[in-house]
């Protein structure tokens, strides 16, 4: 096959860029190739997938993330990457090269037009297949691992305002009854107390709550238990809301029936932001969600002097990086910590 057959079958793969850099791209090509013999292999033909090798090493791989403590929800993730990477790629794993993967992930970004973001989110949950694999002698070594992280701009996300937070209180206030009402408020009391994740708060129950000193235990990623901390109007929101339920239950958050009375299910993942979305829209407010909240914790407290490896470990990072990502902390803060300290 010659070069210019080869470029006639990318040029539709190609149409995310302009025509500048279409003719780098093919300049590139031409000028790398223009030596090479270029045949074409029928894969449908002349590979034949080992199907129960390929679907052994991933159930076995699902089954060990699984001991390993991810979520149902991490593990859904990554069965969705694995299963359109064979999708893609028609080969038995043992068989794979690392430009199998690269191939992979050109075409979710050039055909399927995903962000660079997830193109890498998908580079590193691949790697942690095959590195799995490697480990496990499923495959001689781990492909991905010459394939580099890809470089994307990070969008800065913002924590609540001020104003924004106060008006996210009043609309607690505008809600039916009074149970919702004070429902809301010790949600929103002890998202901004304790940085917490909203999966963390939905399983949170009353027994892992001390009041008297201001602490809760709650179960973060990978099943790890930290110690969380709330403030005075924190505790006083929740107990003024235990305090008004008509069915108690061990869930610090209980769901609500039409009719208005608590009921012992736990207020779930889906509630909560729901709840959340609803405070931001009766605020008008943009954006509101729940784990902006926790941005909106580590950003104060670093404002008010809190030392950014405190902040970590209250909000259960593993890596500092991530902890730096949370912040959003503008020039002024840096004026006056620039003023203090020099």
């Amino acid at each position: 096959m010659d070069l210019q057959s080869v470029w006639i079958k990318m040029f539709p793969m190609l149409q995310g860029f302009n025509n500048e850099q279409r003719e780098i791209i093919k300049s590139a090509m031409f000028a790398t190739l223009g030596n090479c013999e270029i045949s074409e292999i029928n894969l449908s033909t002349d590979i034949v997938i080992s199907e129960d090798k390929n679907q052994r090493a991933i159930s076995m791989f699902f089954i060990a993330k699984k001991v390993e403590g991810l979520s149902d929800k991490t593990l859904k993730y990554y069965r969705v990457v694995i299963n359109k990477l064979f999708m893609v790629v028609s080969k038995p794993i043992d068989l794979m090269v690392t430009d199998d993967i690269r191939y992979y992930l050109a075409i979710r970004q050039i055909e399927d037009k995903i962000s660079l973001t997830s193109i890498d989110n998908e580079r590193r949950i691949i790697n942690s297949f095959f590195e799995w694999l490697a480990l496990e002698d499923y495959v001689q070594k781990n492909i991905v691992k010459p394939i580099k992280k890809v470089r994307f701009r990070k969008k800065k996300k913002k924590a609540f305002t001020p104003v924004e937070i106060s008006k996210i209180k009043d609309a607690c206030m505008t809600l039916k009854t009074d149970e919702r009402r004070r429902r809301a408020i010790a949600l929103v009391e002890l998202l901004l107390s304790t940085g917490s994740r909203v999966g963390e708060i939905s399983e949170l129950t009353i027994d892992n709550i001390d009041l008297d000193n201001g602490t809760a235990i709650v179960l973060g990623k990978g099943n790890k238990e930290r110690m969380v901390y709330l403030n005075e109007v924190a505790k006083l929101r929740l107990k003024e809301y235990w305090d008004c339920r008509k069915i108690k239950s061990h869930y610090c958050f209980c769901s609500l029936n039409q009719g208005g009375n608590s009921i012992s299910e736990k207020l779930n993942i889906r509630g909560i932001e729901t709840l959340v979305q609803d405070l931001g829209k009766i605020a008008n407010v943009q954006n509101c969600h729940p784990h902006r909240f926790r941005r909106t914790m580590a950003s104060e407290a670093i404002k008010r002097e809190m030392s950014i490896i405190d902040v970590q470990r209250i909000l259960g990072h593993e890596s500092l990086e991530t902890t730096k990502i949370y912040l959003d902390l503008d020039d002024s803060n840096l004026k006056f910590l620039h003023q203090k300290y020099l």
